[in-house]
């Protein structure tokens, strides 16, 4: 707060007139007065003399002009309502602000910027300042090369300055700009001929309209050259009937051109296909039949387009096939189409007839005079091997008829020699005789091979006998046999001849590989030699075949029989049979329940071995000298009774 009666405003403005004066400056130096970070010129401070109220706590600075080194030198002092005695000590400041430099004392701007508002700027830049100072672009532009251009549309200065869009097929425009990017549009035209109306291709053009592609596509194709055109293209088929060689008309053809209209479509298949006639379609005719210049022909069977529209048959001519064939002589085609001569006829005025030299059988020309199955008439065939000769059936030269059948009698073995003579025996007919083949021999009247004949070997009636058969001549036995007395025997397993001729095996044995063996079928085994039944036991010591149930000993002793089949050596080398159950206990055996004491004698059943010596009841103890007492106790070399005692081998009742 101020002081009572005290001017805030008048000692503000003496205290810095003080010093402005003391440092030698004056108001027409340029010396300036800030508050609170405001430049006012010094002149303007004595305004601050008419206010009687001034905010405390403000930053007061006052500078004195600037010097040839564009410097000025400041003093600052905070104000609070009192009186300013003073302002702090003086610091130096550049005087040039604003991007500004200082040049020969002066402050400028860099070269090609302006000073707008104490501030340096490029003038083809800024978006405040373009072109001259205070030239402000809108929001949406941009200062340009000095001038405010719009960045979403200005093809020149498309997204950036200087980004100019390329031209569209004009040359002289470009293309749009929008949102900062250049948007080119393809526009495709087709191009027709104005003379055939066909398609000669498709060209595309950049533009920015359609109207403008199209003016480009017209200066490339003036209308006397071509047509162009964008509205839709669509299918067209046409049927073309083009004339043949001989004035007739080929099969038509679908012909499909793209076009812009049936009647441009039509114009352009007429003009590719000059003297033929184009119809909206080909004509569709029923199976077998073919479209001749618009007519359904058949070219099988119509004389006048036979195998091809427009190919005629000559006078009286057929169509058969497809091909033209005359009835009166064609033998495929006698009388009509179809109608084939066979049998070796001809066709004779559209008849099929036999040559004059052969008769007709049945439909087929045949020759009497040899035809074996029509000889001298129709039917007539020749059998037995004749042949037709002359018109008559008869045998071949160098054959006989034998009961109706030609025979060779020179080699026939039915007829050898004459009709009726059989070669017998494997004789065969040579010559006319009946002779044995080369390398056998007549053996009363049947050919034998001597070298190999089981009933004439090596000379006629030598029967091989006894399984032997005859090789080389020989009656010899089988590999693998010998013989034994006229006869083949096997020796591995001949049982009369087991070996060697004449070593027969005996009943219970059968020959096998050699051997007399016992016979396993018979239910027999070997045992030492003897045949056993296989239930038999077969014992090593003695070697013996036991009674079927019995036990081999095999310790010098005879077998024990079933009922007794405990087999016992006493300490006296005798064999003793035990019953079943039994254990072997010295020169006997103790029965089943019973135990064997010392090798000495049995014990029973609940009795104990005492010393080798007897058997003790579960009552009584088992002294020195045998069982004791039944209850009693051990004394000495025997036993006390219960109710005594024993004292120093002594016996005392208590």
């Amino acid at each position: 707060m101020a002081l009572p009666g005290f001017n805030a405003n008048a000692s503000l403005y003496r205290s810095a007139a003080h010093y402005v004066s003391t440092h030698g400056w004056s108001e027409s130096d340029g010396a300036t007065f800030e508050v609170d970070g405001t430049i006012l010129p010094y002149i303007n401070i004595s305004e601050f003399r008419s206010r009687t109220t001034f905010e405390p706590a403000k930053l007061f600075k006052v500078c004195g002009p600037c010097n040839s080194q564009c410097e000025k030198t400041c003093g600052e002092s905070l104000f609070s309502g009192g009186p300013i005695l003073f302002f702090s000590t003086t610091h130096t400041e550049n005087c040039c602000t604003g991007g500004t430099v200082c040049a020969n004392g002066t402050c400028v701007c860099p070269p090609n910027l302006t000073l707008c508002n104490g501030t340096c700027v490029d003038l083809l830049s800024s978006d405040s300042n373009c072109s001259r100072c205070g030239v402000r672009c809108s929001i949406k532009q941009q200062c340009c090369s000095g001038a405010c251009k719009d960045l979403g549309t200005d093809p020149q200065n498309c997204g950036t300055c200087g980004q100019s869009c390329p031209t569209t097929c004009t040359g002289s425009t470009r293309i749009n700009c929008s949102n900062g990017v250049c948007s080119p549009h393809t526009y495709f035209f087709w191009v027709q001929s104005p003379r055939s109306k066909c398609l000669e291709g498709f060209r595309s053009y950049t533009a920015n309209s359609v109207s403008e592609a199209m003016q480009c596509a017209q200066n490339d194709y003036p209308p006397y050259l071509a047509t162009v055109g964008t509205s839709p293209l669509s299918s067209f088929s046409f049927g073309v009937y083009c004339p043949d060689s001989s004035g007739g008309c080929w099969p038509c053809r679908q012909v499909t051109v793209l076009a812009p209209s049936a009647a441009d479509a039509q114009s352009c298949i007429q003009f590719q296909n000059i003297g033929c006639t184009v119809a909206s379609t080909c004509q569709t005719c029923t199976a077998g039949l073919t479209d001749c210049c618009g007519t359904c022909k058949d070219l099988a069977r119509d004389a006048q387009n036979c195998g091809g529209c427009n190919q005629p048959c000559g006078t009286g001519a057929a169509c058969c096939g497809g091909l033209c064939s005359d009835p009166q002589t064609d033998s495929a085609n006698c009388g009509g189409c179809g109608r084939a001569c066979t049998g070796g006829k001809s066709c004779q005025a559209g008849t099929c007839v036999c040559p004059s030299n052969l008769n007709d059988c049945s439909g087929t020309c045949v020759d009497f005079t040899n035809d074996s199955s029509h000889c001298g008439s129709c039917g007539n065939a020749c059998t037995g091997g004749t042949v037709c000769q002359s018109g008559i059936c008869q045998c071949p030269t160098g054959q006989t008829n034998c009961s109706g059948t030609c025979t060779d009698v020179n080699s026939s073995s039915s007829n050898c020699g004459s009709c009726g003579n059989r070669c017998m025996g494997g004789m065969q007919c040579q010559g006319g005789a009946c002779e044995c083949p080369t390398g056998q021999t007549n053996c009363t009247g049947i050919c034998a091979d001597l070298t190999s004949s089981s009933d004439n070997c090596g000379s006629c009636r030598n029967v091989c006998m006894g399984g032997m058969s005859c090789q080389g001549g020989a009656c010899v036995c089988p590999t693998g046999s010998t013989n034994c007395g006229g006869t083949c025997k096997n020796l591995s397993d001949d049982n009369a001849n087991c070996g060697s001729c004449g070593h027969s095996c005996d009943s219970d044995r059968k020959c096998q590989g050699g051997q007399c063996v016992c016979d396993t079928s018979k239910g027999l085994k070997d045992c030492h030699g003897t045949c056993c039944a296989s239930a038999n036991p077969c014992c090593d010591n003695p070697q013996e075949c036991a009674q079927a149930g019995s036990t081999c000993c095999n310790d010098g002793g005879a077998a024990c029989p079933p009922e007794s089949p405990v087999c016992c050596k006493t300490p006296s080398g005798k064999f003793q049979c035990g019953a079943p159950g039994s254990t072997c206990c010295g020169e006997g055996s103790c029965s089943s329940g019973q135990t064997c004491c010392n090798n000495v004698g049995c014990c029973d059943a609940g009795t104990s071995c005492c010393n080798g010596l007897d058997c003790c009841s579960p009552d009584q103890p088992c002294c020195q000298g045998g069982c004791g007492y039944s209850g009693g106790t051990c004394c000495g070399s025997g036993s006390c009774p219960a109710g005594t005692v024993c004292y120093e081998g002594q016996c005392y009742t208590m």
